[in-house]
């Protein structure tokens, strides 16, 4: 089956032969006796430092009569909020309209301790604009925005921020005239006085997660984002005569084995990225169909010479690929987003499938792909358990070798699952109560057939 994540139910046949986990062990239990645990009482304020201590009991009073005046406060959308004046000792009730005769009783009888601050605006007068200010702002691209209202409800000031090229196109001026606009059209609808601080693009940070130009392989992408369908970039091409061209292999039905599919950056805003193309030429034509295809990168965006491994912000070098493609029972490593990166993979016999259910009308070829002994499920460690070696979401994932410079070399990319090889199921990256299934022997297509076909496609590296 495709890696590409899609919830499917267990079968029960796999169930049954390949036990998910050791059965659990009763653990043995002690009795606690409530008695036996000491509990020491201690004053509270006596315990903090001096000068602590003497800030909470000069307030103290104060945030008193703040509780006190709280029953006289009915109309919330005139209370804009209360204040401590430290300097002064008193408690500022910030009020739009007239006062509460209770209220402004209690400040009249305070001695100066409860006052009766002005605002211009009404609370649910500044919430229409803030609301306001947020929808429009979104409109024009921003995925940042912070507005602060000041106490007398006089103004907003507003910071915003945008991801690089996300603001939205069709005019000439820059973001922040249009940021400006959205300002002063509020502020003109609603009379209160918008001012900017910030308009700036995120700096975005980067894993095999959030990724950004220039893109990594192994780094993870979403290929729907009304679904959990989640595969991996393979690794970073570009053609050797178009230094505009540039490219992420991938696995074609990561697609539905179509061209033209949007790609995106799954925890980026949703970021697209680019389209899925060459699915014509490596899956559909010629005497043999491969689950290949890659993301044509949208303007302006590049591929890097890095594969991401774990954790999942370091990356290493690529220095080129296997020309002769996956050498059998040699050992490799993969790099996926969903499963722990590890190696102990090997290459053991070219397979092709026919499986209209799962990879269309023509037979696929691939190379099937183990554990050292995925027949008895013996690789067991802490990051691989039951001998897992993929799970659904790292379609695509790269798979590659060491070379004598110390570089990683592509090998292959992982398409799916070898029939009855259901190791476990665990929680997904994007969302652990979602359970993703895992396998301990794979399918993998191979790079070297990629850039064969393809004329004028190359691997890019350091």
């Amino acid at each position: 089956m495709p890696l590409r994540f899609r919830v499917t139910p267990l079968l029960v046949v796999l169930s049954a032969i390949l036990p998910l986990g050791a059965p659990a062990v009763a653990a043995e239990t002690v009795p606690i006796s409530v008695d036996s645990v000491s509990r020491v009482a201690v004053d509270g304020l006596s315990s903090l430092p001096q000068a602590e201590r003497q800030r909470q009991q000069e307030q103290a009073p104060l945030m008193e009569l703040a509780n006190d005046v709280a029953a006289d406060i009915a109309d919330r959308d005139q209370f804009l909020g209360a204040e401590l004046d430290r300097m002064n000792m008193t408690l500022k009730i910030h009020w739009h309209g007239p006062v509460p005769a209770a209220l402004a009783k209690k400040a009249s009888g305070s001695v100066g301790r409860l006052r009766i601050v002005p605002a211009k605006h009404s609370a649910a007068e500044m919430r229409n604009a803030i609301s306001r200010l947020v929808d429009e702002l979104r409109l024009i691209g921003m995925t940042r925005i912070r507005v602060e209202q000041n106490l007398e409800a006089s103004s907003l000031d507003v910071q915003v921020s945008h991801l690089p090229g996300q603001v939205s196109s069709g005019s000439a001026r820059s973001a922040s005239d249009r940021v400006s606009a959205v300002l002063q059209s509020v502020a003109d609808r609603t009379g209160i006085t918008i001012s900017t601080q910030q308009v700036a693009a995120d700096v975005v940070p980067t894993n095999r997660y959030y990724d950004a130009s220039p893109f990594y392989g192994g780094a993870s992408v979403r290929n729907d984002l009304s679904s959990n369908n989640y595969c991996t970039a393979g690794w970073p091409m570009h053609a050797t005569g178009d230094p505009n061209a540039h490219y992420l292999l991938y696995a074609a039905h990561c697609a539905a084995f179509q061209d033209g599919k949007t790609v995106y950056v799954p925890t980026n805003q949703g970021t697209a990225i680019g389209r899925s193309d060459f699915i014509q030429y490596l899956f559909w034509n010629g005497p043999y169909h491969y689950d290949l295809a890659v993301v044509r990168l949208s303007a302006g965006l590049t591929g890097g010479t890095r594969l991401w491994t774990t954790p999942a912000s370091t990356s290493f070098p690529i220095g080129g690929y296997g020309q002769l493609g996956l050498i059998y029972n040699a050992e490799y490593c993969n790099s996926p987003s969903q499963i722990t990166p590890t190696c102990g993979v090997y290459p053991r016999t070219q397979t092709t499938v026919y499986d209209p259910g799962v990879w269309g009308p023509n037979p696929v070829t691939f190379i099937k792909v183990t554990g050292p002994n995925a027949s008895a499920l013996s690789t067991i460690t802490p990051s691989r358990p039951l001998g897992s070696l993929w799970c659904q979401g790292d379609s695509g994932g790269p798979i590659h070798y060491w070379g004598v410079d110390g570089r990683a070399y592509a090998g292959g990319i992982m398409s799916g699952a070898y029939a009855n090889s259901l190791t476990e199921t665990r929680g997904a990256w994007w969302n652990p109560s979602v359970k993703v299934q895992c396998f301990g022997t794979g399918l993998a297509s191979v790079v070297a057939t990629a850039v064969q076909l393809i004329n004028g496609l190359a691997i890019n590296h350091t």
